[in-house]
């Protein structure tokens, strides 16, 4: 499409939220694109990681680079606070005060990045969760991309995606909570306008693009096998397909190697959760006996003796096709490396979008019905694994898996953001 376009990609939240980020952020890159990818400060390390191996693996061209920069919160000490766990388990006085004790300065840090990173940007990226790319682009004139790993656009086909159920006619109203956040964040944004951008005055949303985020085009990296697209969507907005990142192969281990012997075992990991609790472990060790199936739980020094062993971190996409099935808490991210890996899946959901790739994977006929953290005891969990472990559920989650790697969300979202800048980027 002609010369290369500065763009900038924005993003906070854990792993989930960065990575799909990363990897569209090196497709543009690799396309002749100036890339700057601002995400939470302790993503630095991976970013640079990926862009390392990017270039060993020949991805990226002579010259080509994601330039990072930090958006001011360390997302992953932040999810860690007590207040914060308790919060994603829907204990509201906690998200109170994480709401009242993080969220100014959190904010105020990504408004700060988001100016000086885009003011010079031809096209803004940005993760729902990240607030005042469309005043950039009111002040600058730039297209912008509201960019999700999950269906954040309102439809009356689902509801809104923290919601735990179905609400039938509901369904396109309880998405106004989108439009509430403006309101917000707006003791933030309504100085930082004025101060910073030299805007004097309300918000003024462009003639053509979404009443929600202000945007030109609408991007969810999902494939639609896992969430069919709805019907009342617009033609500028897309499901893509997963944003995937190449898959590493971690250093060799003998004692990772030994927990992954055949036959296969199950891996259970809940994310953020508190897997190192003995009283958790004692749960999924107990269940695992009754059962009679061998597990690994992720996320801890590898080694162990009976059916439960532990294993370090690993990349899920390199873990989960070496397992039979897993155990996880739903995450966006998590359930994606679980289908596209093809393997069959039991979500224990905590909150937040949780219940909705809980319910997802079930429909698919990709795992048995959900088991709530909450009520995770060892005779539940090992009711599941017996069932996961039957084998009724491997061939759906088997194909499904083969027609999620056949896809390239990465390339269908790049191409999507060159069309828009080829027909002259910002509407109105």
């Amino acid at each position: 499409m002609g010369r290369g376009r500065k763009i900038a990609l924005f993003t906070l939240g854990t792993r989930g939220d960065v990575e799909p980020f990363l990897a569209l952020a090196l497709t543009l890159a690799g396309r002749g694109h100036a890339v700057t990818l601002a995400g939470p400060d302790d993503a630095a390390p991976a970013v640079a990681a990926a862009v390392a191996q990017a270039r060993e693996a020949g991805a990226l061209p002579r010259g080509a680079d994601v330039a990072f920069a930090p958006m001011g919160t360390d997302f992953a000490a932040l999810i860690d606070t007590p207040d914060a766990r308790r919060a994603v388990q829907g204990n509201a006085l906690a998200a109170l005060r994480l709401w009242r004790r993080h969220t100014g300065p959190m904010v105020a840090a990504a408004l700060r990045t988001l100016w000086t990173v885009g003011q010079g940007a031809d096209i803004l990226i940005h993760h729902p969760k990240v607030v005042g790319a469309a005043d950039v682009a009111e002040a600058t004139g730039a297209a912008v991309v509201c960019a999700s790993p999950v269906p954040m656009v309102p439809t009356a086909a689902m509801p809104f995606i923290g919601i735990g159920r179905d609400l039938g006619p509901l369904n396109r109203a309880s998405w106004s909570a989108l439009r509430l956040a403006r309101r917000a964040y707006g003791r933030w944004l309504n100085p930082w306008r004025r101060e910073s951008l030299a805007l004097d005055r309300p918000f003024r949303r462009r003639p053509g693009t979404d009443p929600v985020y202000g945007a030109d085009l609408r991007l969810i990296g999902v494939s639609p096998h896992v969430v069919p697209r709805p019907d009342d969507w617009d033609p500028d907005t897309h499901l893509t397909g997963y944003w995937r990142l190449p898959t590493v192969e971690p250093a060799p281990d003998a004692a990772v190697a030994a927990a992954l012997r055949p036959p296969p075992p199950v891996h259970v990991g809940f994310g953020s959760m508190p897997v190192s609790d003995p009283a958790l472990r004692d749960t999924v060790t107990a269940a695992a006996e009754q059962a009679g199936v061998r597990v690994v739980m992720g996320g801890l020094p590898a080694g162990g003796a009976g059916p439960v062993a532990a294993l370090p971190p690993l990349p899920h996409d390199w873990l989960f096709p070496r397992v039979a099935a897993v155990v996880h808490h739903g995450g966006a991210g998590t359930t994606a490396a679980v289908l596209i890996a093809g393997r069959p899946s039991l979500v224990c959901p905590v909150g937040v979008d949780q219940p909705f790739w809980a319910r997802r994977v079930a429909a698919l006929g990709c795992g048995p019905p959900p088991l709530p953290f909450r009520r995770l005891t060892a005779p539940r969990l090992a009711a599941r694994l017996a069932d996961l472990t039957s084998g009724r559920y491997d061939a759906a989650a088997g194909a499904l898996g083969a027609r999620l790697r056949a896809e390239d969300g990465c390339a269908r979202a790049a191409d999507a953001i060159e069309a828009l800048l080829a027909r002259g980027g910002a509407t109105g």
